[in-house]
């Protein structure tokens, strides 16, 4: 992944959002600067919007990296209205809610990524779990 971000450096044409979705993919994968790597990818986002990789990417980068939950949420939100067929964008957003302490829109979130097909293999068997937590925190178990 270095030598990549060292080719994508002599890369005279910067106005595609190919080269900033590339280089942030490589940042976050080289265990770099996450900060640098969410930043390409909100630049290549102003241009790409239809790419479900990209959302999943910067989703994830707020959910994961950032721990800014409020900022996941309303990525995923509009994720899920651009992508209504999308599994995983459902889940996420319960994830980003579940997080909040939020769990019974957790749990609305996590039933319906359930009713659509699954997004990556045995991915409805994390969000079964999820679903399983929240019944136990609104439960008060």
């Amino acid at each position: 992944p270095e030598e990549g971000l060292l080719l994508l450096e002599n890369v005279k044409d910067r106005s595609k959002n190919r080269y900033f979705t590339i280089k942030g993919n490589l940042l976050h994968n080289c265990g770099g600067d996450v900060d640098a790597a969410g930043k390409c990818w909100e630049q290549a986002m102003e241009s790409d919007r239809d790419n479900d990789v990209l959302w999943i990417n910067l989703g994830n980068y707020y959910l994961v990296s950032k721990k800014d939950y409020k900022a996941a949420e309303k990525h995923y939100s509009e994720a899920c209205k651009l992508f209504p067929e999308h599994e995983a964008f459902y889940a996420f957003l319960g994830d980003s809610l579940f997080f909040q302490g939020r769990f019974r829109e957790a749990l609305e979130q996590y039933q319906k990524a359930l009713s659509l097909p699954e997004t990556y293999e045995n991915h409805h068997q994390d969000v079964k779990n999820m679903v399983k937590e929240c019944e136990k925190k609104i439960s008060g178990h």
